[in-house]
């Protein structure tokens, strides 16, 4: 994958993107169960359990719960989310050694082999 500087996307994706907002917006909506505007831990649980997400509830919450009212309204859900993707995007980039967009096995072997 390529990054901004030499024409390919953006490190971290703009979050004004419509249609990233949509599916954000429909994954929301879908974790807000009981449809309040806000994602408690319980709703956090059931939808991660519905889910193949290798996540704890507590975890997300923990880092996306800016205000600290032991909920996520979806302002706080989309900057978790950009904030995941970052670090996420970032450890591809530290992986993948040829910068080609894809992890081989050549990449990781390198990776493990270098500490």
């Amino acid at each position: 994958m390529r990054g901004a500087r030499d024409g390919g996307p953006a490190l971290c994706p703009d979050s004004r993107d419509p249609e990233r907002r949509k599916r954000w917006a429909e994954l929301f909506d879908q974790l807000d169960t009981n449809k309040d505007g806000r994602v408690d831990i319980n709703e956090l649980r059931e939808g991660l359990a519905r889910s193949s997400w290798p996540l704890s509830p507590q975890e997300i919450l923990r880092e996306g719960d800016t205000d600290r009212d032991g909920e996520l309204d979806f302002e706080e859900f989309v900057s978790y989310l950009q904030e995941r993707e970052r670090k996420l995007r970032l450890m591809f980039h530290s992986l993948d050694r040829n910068n080609d967009g894809m992890l081989t096995t050549l990449d990781l072997v390198g990776q493990y082999s270098n500490h």
